[in-house]
């Protein structure tokens, strides 16, 4: 996200369980995560943050970075908001990689009168191979608890999408933030057709002890 979004597009859907266009991700251009009221994380670990960073902020969206505000800001918790890739090309592909970096510190997930998603994560990948006509959902980061952040070794993310978007002309693909707090940060987003070398273990050979 060298210079800003890159083609892509922040699209906000609701603030506190309402339509509204305030749940909006942001960029950072030094990489720097210091907004919000209780996450100040400071710089993201990624492979470029310096260079700028997109984040769904939830804290600093439900207080606008104030202490003892919570629920006060612009755009209250839970938000859903998308981040939308341009429409890409992998119609000569047979396999398609999807992999970014990432910090995702959580809270709760999605909830309203109606709905408790509470429990769940709040971070999902969708997929279209059909231009945005409909799109297939993978949830990510499931086993992060409340009050607990995506680790360095899970800061990198490779999803297989080959099934979704492999010979397909026109794919779309969007990172979903449907939570409450804290907040979920990307970099260096990149899609791929195939890799160069895909090695895999398939049995260990070793000397009796």
């Amino acid at each position: 996200f060298t210079g800003g979004f890159q083609d892509w597009t922040s699209q906000s859907i609701e603030c506190g369980g309402e339509a509204s266009d305030l749940a909006q991700w942001m960029w950072l251009e030094d990489g720097v995560i210091d907004d919000g009221a209780y996450s100040k994380y400071g710089l993201m670990n990624s492979r470029t943050p310096d260079s700028g960073i997109v984040i769904l902020n939830s804290d600093f969206l439900d207080n606008n970075g104030l202490d003892n505000n919570i629920g006060g800001g612009d755009c209250p918790a839970p938000q859903i908001a998308e981040l939308i890739s341009p429409t890409l090309d992998f119609s000569g592909e047979d396999s398609v990689y999807l992999s970014f970096n990432q910090l995702y510190y959580r809270f709760v997930g999605y909830y309203n009168d109606q709905e408790d998603q509470s429990n769940e994560t709040a971070t999902f990948v969708l997929v279209s191979s059909d231009g945005g006509t409909s799109f297939d959902t993978i949830a990510i980061n499931e086993d992060i608890n409340t009050f607990r952040a995506t680790q360095n070794y899970l800061g990198e993310l490779t999803l297989d999408i080959s099934d979704l978007a492999a010979g397909h002309p026109e794919v779309i693909v969007k990172f979903l933030w449907k939570g409450d707090y804290y907040l979920w940060a990307i970099d260096d987003v990149r899609l791929y057709g195939g890799r160069k070398d895909d090695i895999e273990i398939s049995a260990f050979k070793y000397p009796i002890s």
